[in-house]
């Protein structure tokens, strides 16, 4: 089971989800200009930066970071102030036929990857449209992509659960993970990274979640783990997103509490190293020590 860091407090009333905001065009045919880091479309296509790449991390570099100043403010209080979980709502391709079998689903009531994600659409619908899933306990919810392009009774999936349930929508943006090395498994490389957070933002959802594995203490391992979560988070950031860092620690790990103390202290590290004005978020493997985490559920660089 995992834990979430970040600050707990009294329930944020529920607040209709404010409209994206609009986008100017400069005058004059075919100029795009560039507002809260949205681009808008003039008569010529608009070409996107491309940052320069860092092959040991398989992610660009984004050297240009957003504040939370770019996010939805009542979303970011919500978050910030109030009590609750987040709602993990995002198998994805390879654990979606899992699901669906606790569901009551079997694998031979559907054929194709399309059926079987309309069939997981239909029971996140469900879950979601039940009036006991609400923003009085439930904070978030993270969705599959495929979950926010789909819309429920109507509503894109992500304005649903802001608009209607007082949620916060996340979004799940890794690709999986790489082999195992140095006791670790890295993100895989996400090159179509930059369009999918620029589509999330478009959509309403407020943050990201992206998941690497610790499976032994080994400390090189570890800090590259560590250092790609915090690279992809700085462009996460610069997309106007809040991401929720997850280096999980298999709980089955012979080296448990030595990889804990291993990670806590490169995470601390990468917190010193964000702006002044900068968030993250984290999901922990519950830890062996009551409050290890502490530290960084009170840091000032966490949400």
């Amino acid at each position: 089971r995992d834990a979430a860091a970040g600050a707990g407090g009294r329930h944020a009333e529920p607040s209709a989800a404010r409209p994206p905001r609009g986008v100017k065009r400069a005058a004059g045919p075919g100029r795009n200009v560039e507002k809260d880091g949205v681009q808008s479309a003039g008569s010529r296509p608009v070409t996107p930066r491309r940052s320069t790449f860092a092959p040991e991390l398989a992610y660009p570099r984004t050297p240009t970071i957003r504040t939370e100043s770019a996010m939805n403010k009542q979303q970011y209080e919500k978050v910030k102030t109030a009590k609750g979980f987040i709602a993990a709502l995002d198998q994805s391709g390879g654990s979606t036929p899992k699901a669906l079998k606790l569901y009551g689903i079997q694998e031979s009531e559907y054929a194709g990857e399309d059926q079987m994600y309309a069939l997981i659409h239909a029971m996140r619908s469900r879950i979601v449209t039940s009036p006991a899933f609400n923003g009085d306990r439930i904070l978030g919810a993270i969705l599959f992509e495929q979950t926010m392009d789909r819309e429920i009774e109507g509503r894109g999936s992500a304005d649903f659960l802001w608009s209607v349930k007082n949620v916060v929508p996340f979004l799940k943006i890794d690709k999986g993970l790489a082999d195992e090395s140095n006791g670790v498994q890295l993100m895989k490389p996400n090159p179509g990274l930059d369009a999918l957070l620029a589509r999330a933002k478009e959509k309403g959802v407020f943050g990201t979640k992206m998941r690497s594995v610790i499976k032994l203490a080994n400390d090189a391992g570890i800090k590259a783990v560590v250092a790609q979560q915090f690279e992809v988070g700085k462009q996460i950031l610069a997309a106007g997103l809040m991401p929720i860092i997850e280096p999980e620690i298999d709980i089955h790990s012979p080296e448990k509490g030595a990889a804990e103390v291993l990670l806590k202290a490169a995470l601390v590290a990468q917190l010193e190293n964000l702006g002044a004005d900068q968030k993250v978020m984290f999901k922990l493997t519950l830890p062996a020590v009551d409050d290890f985490y502490a530290e960084l559920v009170k840091h000032p660089k966490v949400l």
